[in-house]
């Protein structure tokens, strides 16, 4: 998935002190392009909800408010349990609410 990709190339930048916001946008907006196509698919939502806590811990380290990307990482990892309660991992939301 071309959203994976993004993030981990978002994630690679952030590791090595580069800003990784465009990567981050990035990948919300193919991962949200996947959703246009399959709105049912629970991979999708739990891509973008691992790009929305990956940019908000981003936000976070630039001593911005993170809490607009922490909600909508919530509500796609809320989704893609809903759609398949397997998706999203326990550890996956558990780091998320530990980010707030």
């Amino acid at each position: 998935m071309r959203a994976a990709l993004h993030r981990r190339r978002g994630e690679y930048r952030a590791s090595r002190g580069e800003d990784p916001t465009e990567d981050f946008r990035s990948s919300a907006d193919a991962a949200s392009r996947s959703l246009e196509v399959r709105p049912g698919n629970a991979a999708a939502f739990t891509e973008l909800g691992s790009t929305y806590r990956q940019l908000a811990k981003c936000e976070q380290s630039r001593g911005e408010d993170p809490g607009a990307s922490l909600a909508k990482a919530t509500q796609a990892f809320e989704e893609a349990r809903r759609i398949d309660p397997g998706s999203v991992s326990n550890s996956s939301l558990g780091l998320l609410f530990h980010s707030r």
